[in-house]
């Protein structure tokens, strides 16, 4: 795709990180599992850059069975150390064991009414809202909050905020962006 990005450092020279913000970024997901993913590779940027996480993400996708949230919840120790020597893992532990535990929780909300993608989805009605904002707004602290009470970790404003913006619940796409839509 061509035209003006979003203003992103590093965008113009990494080809994979172009690509994600062209094919991935900001596009609405209402699927519960990929909302997941999505969350836990959010937690796992907390601290380093989402480049990294990036080139790292199919091994953090395999390594902690993304596509499986019930078979990641039933992680112990034993997993847990697996997934952390599996080849690029980014090998935080605090951050393999919030996964495992975030796993659970999930499940949890994926057993009510509108499961997680519902439950995401049900702070904007269910539509995308306009926001541009680099810093956590009022919802973002809100829904980080009730995460955490529901037993979610590594889950705080600025992670829930860049979750909202990368799952599409904002549009964050900047007014000079090619990609940038206007939300009435």
């Amino acid at each position: 795709m061509d035209g003006k990005r979003c203003d992103w450092p590093g965008l113009d020279s990494d080809p994979a990180y172009r690509d994600y913000h062209d094919y991935e970024w900001g596009r609405p997901i209402h699927e519960g599992r990929r909302l997941f993913a999505l969350l836990v590779l959010e937690t796992y940027q907390a601290g380093l850059s989402w480049q990294l996480v990036l080139h790292r993400r199919a091994a953090i996708e395999t390594a902690l069975c993304l596509d499986d949230p019930a078979r990641l919840a039933s992680f112990g120790e034993t997993e847990i150390e697996r997934a952390l020597i599996y080849p690029s893992m980014i090998r935080n532990r605090a951050k393999a064991r919030a996964a495992v535990e975030n796993a659970k929780a999930y499940l949890r909300i994926e057993g009510e009414k509108g499961g997680f993608a519902g439950y995401v989805w049900h702070w904007t009605g269910g539509k995308s809202i306009e926001e541009h904002s680099k810093e956590p707004t009022s919802l973002s602290l809100i829904v980080s909050k009730d995460l955490k009470k529901r037993g979610f970790s590594f889950v705080g404003p600025m992670v829930v905020h860049s979750f909202l913006q990368a799952a599409g619940v904002y549009s964050a796409h900047e007014p000079n962006c090619f990609l940038y839509k206007k939300i009435p």
